[in-house]
């Protein structure tokens, strides 16, 4: 697993239409970078109190046309609630997938927006719903510097030893190949499992030291075979 594992996202939406109208940009405020970036520091945060609790019962005027899908999914990856909330009330279906089987909910978790996260969980999302390759909210989170995402999705049942259904990967690894130490703590004290293996027999650790995460390595080493290196070393 490469450090190019978080582009994959992005890069498959970078293409597609930026909040659009069905081809018309409609007047929003400047969209928020995508980049991996502290999504405290760019998202906007919905207000509790204003959440309705079935998003698709208020509709726009009938002059105003439905937004896009890719606009809706954007507005998630970028941590845009006011084009969510836009897009839900113009008829767009809150929990539609794209063509790689990423939902609303995927999208928010892989940049880190903690808010957004909560109000897709708060309009019945399934926490570990997966995507095409069987990836969960909770994998996508555990690639980036999101401690708190990370500790959301699990405080609302995510599994931290889901393995994707492709590769094996769970979150612990994606997080020790990413080098999110803050995320690996998280995910460790809630009991991810440091000792399962992907398909190619790799551990969580493997991972940490193949990409030179070599703190993250050490964490995850297990006790007892450092035990026994130091005996050996000591005889």
């Amino acid at each position: 697993m490469k450090n190019t594992q978080r582009l994959a996202i992005s890069l498959s939406l970078t293409l597609a239409t930026l909040a659009v109208f069905n081809g018309c940009a409609p007047a929003t405020k400047e969209a928020e970078p995508t980049a991996n970036t502290d999504a405290s520091a760019t998202e906007t945060s919905p207000a509790e109190e204003s959440v309705a609790a079935t998003p698709n019962s208020e509709k726009l005027p009938a002059h105003q046309p439905k937004f896009s899908d890719d606009a809706y999914w954007m507005a998630a990856l970028d941590g845009n609630m006011q084009v969510i909330e836009m897009a839900i009330k113009s008829g767009t279906k809150i929990d539609i997938k794209n063509e790689r089987g990423h939902n609303a909910l995927h999208l928010a978790a892989y940049n880190g927006h903690t808010e957004v996260v909560k109000y897709f969980l708060r309009n019945d999302f399934k926490v570990d719903e997966r995507d095409s390759e069987g990836k969960s909210a909770l994998i996508h989170a555990a690639s980036g510097d999101f401690p708190e995402t990370v500790e959301v999705l699990i405080a609302k049942g995510a599994d931290v030893n889901l393995k994707d259904e492709t590769e094996g990967f769970t979150a612990l690894m994606m997080a020790a190949a990413e080098g999110q130490m803050k995320v690996v703590e998280v995910l460790l004290e809630h009991g991810a499992d440091k000792t399962m293996k992907d398909v190619d027999g790799d551990t969580a650790e493997v991972f940490a030291r193949k990409n030179s995460h070599f703190e993250i390595a050490d964490l995850l080493a297990d006790k007892d075979k450092e035990e026994d290196k130091e005996e050996t070393k000591s005889e």
